[in-house]
Order: C-alpha cells, then structure tokens, then sequence
C-alpha cells in the first residue's frame, strides 16, 4: 500500500502546482499520510488527516 501515499503526494503536489484553489485538504490516513502530509506543509497548506 506504499503506492497510495506516494500517488496521493504527487495528485496533492500537481494540483497545487497547476494553481488548483484550496486552502485545505482532507485526507483517509488507512494507508498513511507521511507523503502528503510532507507535501501539504512544504506548499503552506492546511489538512485533516483521519
């Protein structure tokens, strides 16, 4: 399930990238949320991860 959180992190980062408007995002932690959580703090946004 490692692939999850490495895809999750690159959808987060392209979105943010491509200038998609969001001031937060909200996450399912099942499979971990390292990955995306590294890229949500890195571009200044803010998160619920469950």
């Amino acid at each position: 399930m490692a692939f999850s959180t490495v895809f999750g992190s690159v959808m987060t980062g392209r979105a943010i990238d491509a200038g998609v408007p969001c001031t937060w995002v909200a996450a399912d932690s099942v499979h971990g949320v390292g990955e995306v959580e590294k890229t949500l703090r890195q571009a200044g946004r803010g998160y619920v991860l469950g």
